[in-house]
């Protein structure tokens, strides 16, 4: 009888040691991702919604990106459209609003950048072309580069 009691308690410290590796590990794993995703999420996405296209930078979806440079480029020419640099190491930006037709080379709330193109004030897009935003910014102290291609969609009724 004294054996198998000694068996069960060496069955039940089995199964805590196994359930505590396994909390363990998830745990790990769990932290792992969380940092990846992190340090290594995209920063960069264009939305289209109901109000507007967005350039959208923010990281986990409210904090402001570190940005050294952003640029819009017309894919088909190659040509440059808009281009900011950080007036000092970097500017604090969000979201950018773009739409068809004119656009202003330095939103009203823009801070800390330099526009380096266009030399007007205004840069012009059309529906139906494809763009690319290319973003370089500084995330956790590393410089980092992310581009996205993607096109204004056509106004309903136009």
């Amino acid at each position: 009888m004294q054996e198998a009691g000694s068996r069960q308690r060496v069955s039940w410290s089995r199964r805590l040691i196994q359930l505590a590796m396994v909390l363990i590990v998830t745990t790990i794993v769990g932290v792992t991702a969380i940092v990846c995703v992190f340090l290594f999420g995209q920063d960069l996405r264009v939305d289209h919604t109901p109000r507007g296209t967005f350039i959208d930078v923010r990281a986990l979806g409210e904090y402001q990106a570190n940005v050294r440079r952003l640029r819009v480029t017309d894919v088909e020419s190659g040509q440059v459209l808009w281009e900011l640099q950080a007036s000092r190491e970097f500017f604090p930006l969000w979201l950018v609003k773009l739409q068809p037709g004119e656009n202003p080379a330095r939103p009203d709330d823009l801070n800390g950048a330099d526009v380096l193109l266009p030399t007007g004030s205004t840069f012009r897009l059309e529906e139906g072309r494809r763009y690319r935003v290319d973003l370089w910014s500084y995330k956790e102290g590393m410089p980092r580069h992310v581009g996205e291609d993607f096109m204004l969609p056509k106004r309903l009724g136009a």
